[in-house]
């Protein structure tokens, strides 16, 4: 646990991550909203649930029927769905939509976690990769990318020295991981991101696996996770973090 922190104010502020964890899953357009991804073309084809015939025209996701044309990261409310147009690989435009009415978050209740833990926040050293460095990420669709690589962190776990790959994330400062541990299909559901703080001047990194969380795949249809690579799978249990998806039909 950081230094600075007591006790007291780093259970507040994991609360308050777990609950923001649980809003943004079963918000109405959120994570467990999802019904799914479609790569578009130059060919038209119909979405289930949306309107018009949705097409690839100059970068864009054109709907040829209505004359509306989105570009990648710009969002179109139809009705209650949320349309998010996405390029989440060189070449491909695809179309996300979000539906309150989703059957993944209709039952959907929240998140189980296991109770929070200092002795999960582990000291570690960042090693950056050379410029321009990737590492081949094979995803939950099955495609294998060459994805950028930001470094190793070396990190003592369980009496285990180990070297865990990491890349940056979407948030400026911040890098991101996956792993798998031997919880998995146990009593957690499948494998889960950390993302941490980028090393500090002397190039040391805190990893909180208390904040380790479940991919979007565990929540909602179409997302193209990235599978933890060779590297990253532990042979132990990391008994932190997110465990499953709590649903509405469960006892506790």
């Amino acid at each position: 646990m950081t230094s600075t922190l007591t006790n007291e104010q780093w259970l507040t502020d994991w609360h308050e991550w777990h609950a923001n964890r649980e809003q943004a899953i079963v918000a109405p357009h959120g994570v467990a909203a999802s019904t799914g991804t479609t790569w578009l073309s130059g060919d038209p084809q119909i979405i289930a649930g949306l309107p018009g015939e949705w097409v690839v025209r100059d970068g864009n996701a054109v709907d040829a029927r209505h004359n509306l044309a989105l570009a990648p990261g710009e969002e179109h409310h139809s009705g209650d769905k949320l349309i998010k147009v996405i390029a989440p690989r060189p070449g491909t435009i695809a179309i996300r939509v979000f539906d309150p009415a989703a059957p993944a978050r209709a039952g959907t209740a929240g998140i189980e976690a296991f109770a929070p833990n200092p002795a999960w926040v582990l000291p570690g050293r960042f090693e950056p990769a050379g410029s321009g460095s990737t590492i081949a990420i094979k995803h939950f669709d099955g495609v294998t990318t060459d994805d950028r690589l930001a470094g190793s962190v070396h990190v003592e776990i369980a009496g285990q020295q180990l070297r865990l790959a990491a890349w940056p994330s979407a948030e400026a400062g911040i890098l991101e991981l996956t792993f798998t541990d031997a919880t998995n299909g146990v009593s957690t559901k499948q494998f889960r991101f950390l993302k941490f703080a980028a090393a500090d001047s002397a190039g040391l990194v805190e990893l909180d696996f208390n904040r380790a969380f479940l991919p979007p795949c565990a929540f909602g249809a179409g997302y193209l996770c990235p599978i933890p690579p060779a590297q990253n799978r532990l042979p132990f249990a990391v008994e932190a973090g997110e465990r499953f998806p709590r649903r509405h039909d469960q006892p506790w």
